[in-house]
């Protein structure tokens, strides 16, 4: 059995002593934890005068399930571990990792709360002839702290404690111990922004007229590539350690830069009028089940699928531009060139995705994420040029536009905050 030393006790209790917020130096609660060790050592010597150097193992207190989510019983027993230790002789305390080999041998945890039944069965196979046990109550804002030194051969108590202390003042103090963010039921809420890597299918070279208008359209050929920038809000909730749901709404827009064009309205180049006005805008509404992998120190880890639902813009008008005198550019009114998306109501995509987050804090983590789409969904666009000043209209041409398609893959950054 490994105990600490004299001088290992001495140095480790200067250690405690000199760690903010955690201490006789520190503030309220150190404070009262120091008495609460101090109560049970003068109730110890009343009932044992004289009596040194006895082995003391200090179990985690009895906690309501929520305050056990965050671990307050286990924060509690540390607390008093560190002030037994710095009290000197009077007990050899238990090592922790002694104790925890122990209580998994029988599938109780170091962070659990154990009874004074199995304390004492525990203490017994440790070799420890007392033990701590105790239990931790909410009252209002503040935490209600009962504490008792029993003997591990008869089960006798020998000596009791009862402490107040504020919560939110433990809760600063006692971080170190704590899980602020529960490993199940968390929520977290989260921005995020990144991009995604779609394609579109250029027209061939063709062209239409109208009495006094002729429209032509310089086709590229082959597919080209294009990206979607991205950027929304969203919800995650773990109903477990190790699985997560999330639901995403985003805002999506990006140029089709390259999509073949009208080139020509009365053999006249209108170029100009072309570049950067081709635009694809959407929003939608992504869910997604997902396994939360072992964290790797404050990384996790995950893997799932889920699907898209996806709105084109609504206006189906991505842009519009009034034409005038070709050769200088100026518009001076005439017609109307516009490039038209047909409404195609919701688009269902499902995806798989992989992602990580790196918790910088307790309860804020950055996220890296990535999508593939496991289906290709399309949109057929057209142009139209129109004579918005006669009714009805001298022109009225309309030619097909590129094919857009939805993204295949995308990358994701979020921010996101839990509770």
């Amino acid at each position: 059995m490994t105990y600490r030393s004299r001088t290992a006790r001495l140095a480790l209790g200067l250690l405690v002593l000199g760690l903010p917020g955690s201490s006789a130096f520190g503030g309220e609660i150190s404070t009262r934890i120091e008495k609460v060790a101090t109560t049970l050592s003068e109730g110890f010597r009343a009932h044992r005068p004289g009596v040194t150097g006895q082995t003391l193992a200090v179990f985690t207190f009895q906690a309501p399930s929520e305050l056990e989510k965050r671990r307050v019983g286990f924060a509690i027993s540390e607390m008093l571990v560190n002030q037994f230790v710095a009290q000197g002789p009077l007990f050899k305390v238990v090592e922790r990792t002694e104790l925890k080999k122990v209580l998994e041998e029988h599938s109780l945890s170091l962070t659990g709360a154990v009874d004074s039944d199995s304390a004492v069965k525990v203490g017994k196979l440790l070799g420890a002839k007392f033990a701590v046990v105790g239990s931790v109550e909410t009252l209002g804002s503040k935490y209600q702290i009962n504490s008792r030194i029993i003997e591990i051969e008869t089960g006798e108590v020998i000596a009791t404690s009862f402490e107040e202390m504020d919560s939110q003042a433990f809760e600063v103090e006692a971080k170190g111990y704590l899980v602020l963010v529960p490993k199940s039921q968390a929520i977290g809420i989260y921005v995020t922004g990144g991009r995604g890597f779609s394609k579109y299918t250029n027209r061939s070279p063709q062209s239409a007229q109208s009495p006094g208008l002729v429209a032509v359209v310089d086709g590229r050929s082959g597919p080209s590539g294009d990206s979607l920038d991205e950027g929304g809000v969203g919800l995650r909730y773990a109903p477990t350690p190790w699985l997560t749901v999330d639901g995403t709404y985003l805002l999506f827009g990006g140029p089709m830069v390259d999509a073949g064009k009208i080139a020509t309205l009365n053999g006249k180049p209108i170029d100009k009028f072309n570049a950067g006005l081709d635009r694809f805008r959407t929003s939608g509404f992504c869910a997604s089940l997902n396994w939360t992998g072992k964290p790797y120190r404050t990384i996790r880890s995950f893997i799932g699928a889920g699907f898209g639902a996806y709105w084109p813009a609504g206006s189906n008008k991505v842009w519009s531009y009034r034409v005038g005198d070709f050769s200088t550019g100026v518009s001076e009114g005439g017609m109307t060139y516009n490039l038209l998306m047909p409404a195609s109501g919701l688009v269902w995509r499902p995806f798989v995705r992989v992602g990580a987050e790196w918790m910088i804090q307790d309860r804020f983590g950055i996220g890296l994420w990535g999508k593939v789409f496991l289906t290709e969904d399309r949109i057929e666009t057209s142009y139209h040029v129109v004579d918005p000043d006669n009714n009805p209209p001298k022109y009225d041409i309309t030619l097909q536009g590129p094919t857009f398609y939805f993204p295949f893959l995308a990358f994701d950054l979020t921010a996101s905050l839990y509770f």
